[in-house]
C-alpha cells in the first residue's frame, strides 16, 4: 500500500516493514473534509538501520 486515506477524527496505526535500510520520506496531503482540496502538505522522514 503506498497511500491511506482518513478522515477527521479518525485514528489508524501503520507497520512500515522496509525491505532495506535507508531513510525513508512519508508525506501527508491535509485536504478539505467536504471538497478534497489539499490545504496543506507536511513531510517527514523514517531512518531504518
Amino acid at each position: 500500500m503506498t497511500s491511506l486515506d482518513a478522515v477527521s477524527a479518525e485514528r489508524y496505526d501503520c507497520i512500515i516493514t522496509p525491505t532495506r535500510s535507508g531513510t525513508y520520506t512519508v508525506t501527508i496531503d491535509i485536504k478539505h473534509w467536504v471538497t478534497g482540496q489539499v490545504l496543506g502538505t507536511a513531510r517527514t522522514r523514517i531512518n531504518v538501520a
